[in-house]
Parts: structure tokens; sequence; C-alpha cells
């Protein structure tokens, strides 16, 4: 049997209908926000086709059922696993550049206003967008070393193994990418000689020195937010709210909105715009933003 090629013929191994589709993308949706359109019915198939297999069911009406009746009892283990599924996690290091050439030639203007820092990386993926900006404000205090307490990273995700991944800070990557970016170059440590596939790669570790910045967290921005800081200077929320309805974007960015002072700054996804959403923040460039007085 090959999977792919049943799938693209329409054959499903497990009955697999539009309701029980529905069901999923609803419980996916009320969870974290995310919307799901009919194309992605196959992928949510070939993602949890597996799970069938491993409780020995026979159909996905029986698998949307396990999953309720977890729910039911508190748990959430089942729930993680959708989640962790379904999200897209497509990041890399210094992705949308512009936006960290921004934040390194105002670090020293927002130090002076607000003393002290707090930086939220709001949905991190595996870590390549923290430990960027890890890597900005580690060549920061190079410079200002009298600063080196004022200045925290938080790196949230929905995703539980997007953050165990990101915690780690090891990447396999191109040899020719760590060597053509000056900050790569820099921060990251080959610790591994083996090549894989095609394109040589070697085995990367971030730099000690950087660890102490950055704190990885598991949170649903949908979720009340549980978090130490009762302010933030500078968000990134880049790439997220593509998948959310405007009523969505509207109550997280709501949220957002009363955990920055005025003069932070907001960063979002080159594909997004806040037209419609909120009022709160001004246009500084492309996808830049300054949170406005109250």
């Amino acid at each position: 049997m090959n999977l792919k090629t049943d799938i693209a013929n329409g054959v499903f191994e497990f009955p697999f209908t539009q309701n029980d589709y529905d069901d999923l993308r609803n419980i996916v949706t009320n969870e974290t926000g995310i919307m799901l359109p009919d194309s992605k019915k196959t992928m949510m198939y070939t993602r949890l086709v597996r799970r069938l297999r491993e409780f020995k069911l026979n159909d996905f009406k029986s698998y949307v059922e396990y999953v309720e009746k977890e729910q039911k009892t508190g748990k959430d283990t089942e729930l993680l696993y959708i989640i962790n599924a379904m999200t897209t996690n497509v990041t890399g290091f210094f992705r949308e550049n512009h936006h960290f050439e921004h934040l390194a030639s105002n670090l020293d203007n927002l130090i002076n206003k607000f003393a002290k820092i707090n930086i939220w990386s709001s949905a991190c993926s595996s870590g390549q967008e923290p430990w960027s900006i890890a890597m900005v404000v580690g060549e920061y205090l190079e410079k200002h070393p009298q600063h080196k307490s004022k200045i925290n990273i938080m790196a949230t995700d929905i995703d539980t193994n997007m953050i165990t991944h990101g915690k780690k800070g090891i990447y396999n990557l191109p040899e020719d990418e760590v060597n053509n970016n000056q900050h790569l170059k820099k921060w990251f440590t080959r610790t591994s000689n083996e090549t894989t596939g095609i394109i040589k790669q070697y085995t990367y570790e971030i730099d000690n020195s950087l660890r102490s910045l950055v704190t990885f967290k598991q949170m649903n921005l949908l979720k009340p937010w549980d978090l130490a800081q009762k302010e933030f200077h500078i968000v990134f929320c880049r790439n997220v709210i593509i998948y959310f309805s405007k009523d969505t974007q509207r109550s997280l960015f709501a949220e957002f909105s009363k955990k920055m002072p005025a003069n932070s700054l907001l960063y979002i996804g080159h594909s997004e715009s806040l037209v419609g959403v909120t009022d709160d923040y001004k246009i500084l460039g492309s996808t830049t933003y300054v949170k406005l007085p109250a």
C-alpha cells in the first residue's frame, strides 16, 4: 500500500468523512483559533492516521469520540498531539531580516526610555526567531555590558515539540548558510562533521553566553496568559494571525495592547496587516509598528 498514491486517488485506509474532518478542525479552531480550510483535509488524515493504528480504532469517527471523551475528563494529551500535528512551523534564522535590523538600531533608545526591556517572541516555533533576537541582543551587550541584566527574551509557542526543540538550541544547518551570515558564524559552534543529503550540513549549537537571555514556555495565545512579565516593550507576532479570523485577531491584539506601554515595538509577518484589527499602533515601516499612547 502506498499512502500518498491511495490518498491522491481518494482512497483512505480508514473511513474519514467530511463530518469527521469538521469535528476535528472545530476542536482545533476552538482551542487555538487556527482555521483549517477544506484543502487541509488530506494533511489532517496523513498526520493523524497513525493514532488510529496505535489506538486500534476502525475509523475517524471513533477517534473523534476518543478525543471528546478525553476532553471531558480534563485531559489534554490527545488534544496537544493534534495541535502539534496541525500547526504549521515554517521559520528560519533572521527571517524577514529588516525586523532584526530595526531591533538592533532601536535597542539603545528603548533601554534609555524604559530602563529594562522585555522582548516576546510569541510564536517562536522551533526557536530560530528568539535565538536570532538573542544574537542581536548579544552583539548589543558586547558594546554595552552594563545593560546585561536589563534585557530578557520570552519565547512561547503552542506546539510542545517546538518548545523542546528551541530550548536545545541545536540545529542542522547548511555550511554556506552559516558562513554567509555574520551572526550565525559568530554565535554558533559546529559540533558534528557529519553531512546529510545532497546539501552539506552540520550540527551547530548556540553559544552558551546567549542561553541565559531566552526563556522558553509552552503557551496558547488564545488562553489566559500565564506570564511573569507585566509588560513587553518589543513583541514579535509574525506569520500567526493569517490563520485566525478577524474577530480572533482583534481579541489577540487587544490583549497585546494591554501588555505594551506606549512607544513599544511590534513586528508582524510580511503578509499580515493590522488594518481593521486595531488602532492602537502606528506603522513605522514594513510590518513594523509602534504602540500609541492610550
